[in-house]
């Protein structure tokens, strides 16, 4: 997605990863969804241990797996 469709649809996009996260939890997904809207120097097949947060990756272990238990399976996925 290019940066002007995102701004047309999100008013502050760099906050989507926690945002969906926590609202596909809140929904009750057996996993949560996170997105980034990201440049298009982004590539598919990024590493799965990872959580591509607001302003840093960080690895899942950061994140509460309780409450948080990302898909370890499945990596990121672009979509244009």
């Amino acid at each position: 997605m290019d940066k002007k469709r995102s701004d047309s649809l999100f008013i502050m996009d760099w906050g989507l990863p926690v945002e969906s996260m926590m609202l596909s939890e809140a929904k009750g997904y057996a996993a949560p969804v996170t997105f980034k809207t990201v440049d298009t120097s982004f590539e598919t097949g990024q590493p799965i241990d990872s959580f591509y947060s607001c302003f840093k990756i960080q690895p899942i272990s950061f994140l509460n797996g309780t409450y948080f238990p990302l898909n370890t399976a499945d990596s990121y996925r672009v979509r244009r």
